[in-house]
């Protein structure tokens, strides 16, 4: 549930999986603001719901065809889009930062320890 893609004309005539649905926004919805809407806690709740399935949810075509999703108007999804897209970004280059000081740490931690045993500090 929740796992979704932007097909785009790059991916055309690539093979999908079996239990896959094929989603063609309107004219009224910008396709990656649809995607990460599908991919959301909020979104995976609801397909949960309306699917069926007692050991594995499976959604079936109707099922799928009665969500309903409420759009905001496009120049709006477009600057949802663009925030979530730096913060995202910025999320990331904080990781990276956070990864590196880490291990720095451990390799500090390694020598400290190092000098430590062999009589050094």
């Amino acid at each position: 549930m929740g796992r979704c893609a932007v097909v785009t004309e790059r991916e055309d005539g690539w093979l999908c999986g079996t239990g896959s649905f094929f989603i063609k926004p309107s004219s009224r919805s910008e396709p990656r603001y649809l995607a990460r809407y599908l991919r959301s806690k909020t979104c995976k709740s609801m397909l949960e719901e309306i699917a069926g399935g007692a050991v594995m949810p499976n959604l079936s075509n109707s099922e799928l065809g009665n969500l309903s999703i409420h759009l905001p108007p496009l120049d709006k999804q477009l600057e949802i889009l663009e925030q979530v897209d730096c913060i995202h970004t910025e999320t990331q280059h904080l990781t990276r930062l956070y990864e590196r000081k880490l291990a720095a740490l451990e390799e500090l931690k390694k020598s400290l320890l190092h000098q430590a045993f062999s009589g050094e500090l």
